[in-house]
């Protein structure tokens, strides 16, 4: 349990004042720092230090899949919720007459991919009223074409929580749409109640007091052939270094 000399030990940056501004910027515990000096140590044995950095890799989407209800086979890394978002925007493979669904407490990260010039889809924002999201607001946004509903479990703007298993229950009753929840603000904070979210998304360097360069993924594997990216590189392929490399190219799920 985190006491007043245990706190002192963790966090000494935190020995003479009060920080209430996690939701900006964590502070992350010294852990952390040993954790990013072990990363280093372990890069300088070379090839033998990436089975080190495989195992690492493996338990943090344990770790991951552990907050969102998931295995760790539907977890995914990269380097930040903007990342994972604009990837999303590809997967989606969005043409014209496709509609986004994006609200005004969202994050820029989960609003800005789909307002990009290249992207096809016609965007459509849910208002808040008083800083709160009401779902009959959103009801008339939704039909047929709706590609994609994105929204915060926690607002970064105003704190405001939004109810997921109403969220779900709306979406799916007034369209085809997949759902995507970015959950950073409340990640370490609150209890998660993620059932029926087809993406969820976060960053590590607010509440959970990671380092920035994080970025967690979750996507159930109902919906793996919804959000495949069609991106090359290696590690993303069932068999990088196989007979056939030059000819194609199949992605793991």
């Amino acid at each position: 349990m985190l006491d007043e000399a245990s706190r002192i030990k963790d966090f000494p940056s935190l020995g003479n004042r009060i920080y209430f501004n996690s939701a900006a910027e964590g502070i992350p515990p010294l852990s952390v720092k040993d954790a990013l000096l072990q990363y280093f140590q372990d890069k300088l044995l070379g090839m033998d230090g990436r089975l080190l950095h495989e195992a690492q890799w493996n338990a943090t989407r344990e770790l991951v899949a552990s907050f969102y209800n998931l295995t760790p086979n539907e977890i995914g890394l990269c380097s930040c919720s903007s990342e994972a978002y604009n990837l999303a925007s590809m997967a989606l493979h969005l043409k014209a007459g496709d509609e986004v669904v994006i609200n005004d407490l969202d994050f820029p990260a989960g609003a800005t991919p789909w307002l990009q010039e290249g992207c096809p889809a016609t965007v459509k924002v849910w208002r808040s009223r008083n800083g709160i999201l009401q779902f009959e607001d959103l009801v008339p946004l939704l039909g047929s074409k709706t590609r994609l509903v994105n929204a915060s479990l926690v607002s970064f703007l105003n704190g405001f929580k939004i109810s997921v298993p109403n969220l779900v229950e709306i979406v799916r009753k007034h369209s085809p749409s997949l759902l995507a929840v970015d959950v950073t603000q409340a990640l370490g904070r609150i209890p998660l109640q993620l059932q029926g979210v087809d993406l969820i998304i976060s960053s590590t360097h607010k509440w959970i007091l990671a380092s920035h360069g994080g970025g967690l993924v979750g996507v159930p594997s109902a919906k793996n052939n919804s959000l495949t990216v069609p991106a090359g590189g290696w590690f993303n392929l069932e068999e990088p270094f196989g007979a056939n490399r030059f000819t194609e190219a199949k992605s793991k799920p």
